[in-house]
C-alpha cells in the first residue's frame, strides 16, 4: 500500500518481479496509460486502501512518543532491529497505559 507518490515505473515493476498485487493510488486523477497502471486502477479496492491510514497512525504514533523519526542506520539489519525495539516499547507503553496504576501511584499517561 502507497500514496501516489509511488506510482513510479521503477516502484511498478519492481512490485511486477515480485509478484505482488500492489494497492497505489494513481497519480494525475487516475490516468493510466502503462499496462500496469491500467491493471492497478482495475484491481483499486478503496477498503482496503483505507488501512493504510492505520498503519500511518501507529506509525506516527511511534515517532511522536517515542522520539523516533527517521533511521539513520545504514545497514538494513540495523534499520529492521531499531524499528522492531520502537515497535516492542510502543507496544508495552500501550500495555501499561491500560493497566490501573499501583496502589499509591498516580497515572501519568
Amino acid at each position: 500500500m502507497a500514496d501516489a507518490g509511488f506510482d513510479g515505473k521503477e516502484v511498478w515493476g519492481v512490485l511486477g518481479e515480485a509478484g505482488v498485487r500492489p494497492v497505489i493510488r494513481l497519480r494525475g486523477g487516475g490516468e493510466a496509460r502503462e499496462e500496469a497502471r491500467v491493471r492497478a486502477r482495475e484491481g483499486w479496492d478503496p477498503e482496503v486502501y483505507r488501512f493504510r491510514g492505520v498503519v500511518e497512525g501507529v506509525f506516527g504514533g511511534m515517532k511522536t512518543r517515542l522520539g523516533g523519526g527517521y533511521l539513520w542506520e545504514r545497514k538494513p539489519w540495523t534499520a529492521m532491529a531499531r524499528a522492531l525495539l520502537e515497535l516492542i516499547a510502543y507496544g508495552l507503553r500501550v500495555l501499561l497505559s491500560l493497566l490501573p496504576p499501583p496502589p499509591g501511584y498516580k497515572a501519568i499517561y
